[in-house]
């Protein structure tokens, strides 16, 4: 199997996860999304894990049912509980800065990086705080790392 087929069929597992999540807690709502990042050059997959876990303040290593809460200054904050850990992702069940689901990741196929911090974001205000949220995650991701 190759890196991409790999890469592939790793994103199909945490897809489903994330749906099983989603259809537990949240069947019927519409999510507000956050999505930030981009394609980091000139670095690992480690690497790039490795400063973004740092800079979160999240372990590199956690396991389900952790607690992490990650920061991107004051105004942007995604923190609950660890669902799941694949190499280079994690993916939490939100309850701050709203009730939803979050993906925290470094990868990609074959020598292609990807740095993302994704969020679906339910309940009241969740609209507004995606909208608020969003461009000062991917600010943050760009002061951090080369996105592109």
């Amino acid at each position: 199997m190759g890196a991409a087929s790999e890469s592939f069929g790793s994103g199909w597992k945490t897809a489903l996860h994330d749906l099983r999540l989603y259809l537990t807690h949240f069947a019927g709502q519409v999510a507000a999304p956050i999505t930030a990042g981009g394609a980091v050059q000139g670095h690992t997959r480690d690497e790039v894990w490795a400063r973004l876990t740092d800079a979160l303040g999240v372990p590199a290593r956690c396991a389900p049912g952790d607690r992490v809460g990650a920061g991107a200054g004051d105004s942007a904050t995604l923190s609950g509980t660890v669902e799941l850990t694949e190499p280079g992702i994690i993916t939490l069940l939100l309850d701050e800065p709203a009730p939803g689901l979050a993906l925290i990741g470094a990868g990609g196929p074959g020598d292609e990086v990807y740095t993302f911090v994704r969020a679906h974001l339910f309940g009241d205000g969740a609209a507004a705080i995606a909208a608020r949220d969003e461009p000062v995650w991917q600010a943050w991701l760009g002061e951090r790392l080369p996105v592109g």
